[in-house]
């Protein structure tokens, strides 16, 4: 899983805090209401008390990850939803689908699949099957078919989980300006939050 991926996205999504982010979405604004509703009399005592540093960037933190879940949600595509980074659960979900789809297809897919480094030879074959079936005549041509239709069935299915594996990568990869801006306030987010932990931590050991 490459790091800035929908998959990483969808991981900060995941952590319990961001659930207690949505109470202090609402709960912070309301909170506010009533403190300032409870200056003019706090003022008869004195000077009021200023609304909590504390909370004012808990509520900055809880907006960040507000809007990274709002990104998430719209644009993320709805297979990294589903198996987020376990490629291996998509492809067991998709493979006997697509293994079966556009029969007529199945050569095409795999010359599209093919690697160069690696699958050099079997390419060549194909190409050379080609040429001979379309100038063979007879049982020339139909051993040529038959020996085709051999590979087609042998390669055939690692072409489609090749297949899958790209498309899930592709997915995984997939508008890069949406996904960033979510990482990037999902890490503010926990930035801030991290700031005021070690804030906090250090005023109750030192002080």
């Amino acid at each position: 899983m490459a790091f800035g991926s929908w998959s990483t996205v969808r991981g900060f999504g995941g952590i319990k805090y961001f659930n207690i982010s949505y109470g202090v979405l609402f709960g912070v604004p309301i909170l506010h209401e009533h403190y300032a509703r409870a200056v003019p009399f706090m003022e008869w005592f004195g000077a009021p008390a200023p609304f909590p540093t504390t909370i004012r960037w808990l509520y900055v933190a809880s907006v960040s990850f507000g809007l990274a879940i709002v990104l998430y949600q719209w644009f993320c595509p709805a297979q990294i939803k589903r198996f987020g980074n376990n490629e291996d659960e998509y492809l067991l979900a998709q493979y006997e689908i697509y293994k079966r789809a556009l029969p007529n297809h199945r050569l095409n897919i795999i010359l599209a699949n093919l690697d160069p480094n690696f699958d050099a030879d079997d390419y060549q074959r194909i190409s050379s099957l080609l040429t001979a079936r379309g100038s063979a005549l007879g049982e020339s041509r139909a051993k040529s078919q038959a020996e085709l239709d051999e590979i087609v069935n042998r390669l055939h299915p690692d072409a489609v989980q090749r297949y899958l594996l790209r498309d899930f990568e592709r997915l995984n990869l997939s508008k890069p300006l949406a996904r960033w801006i979510s990482l990037s306030l999902y890490l503010i987010g926990s930035g801030i939050l991290l700031i005021l932990l070690a804030w906090k931590s250090y005023a109750v050991v030192i002080c």
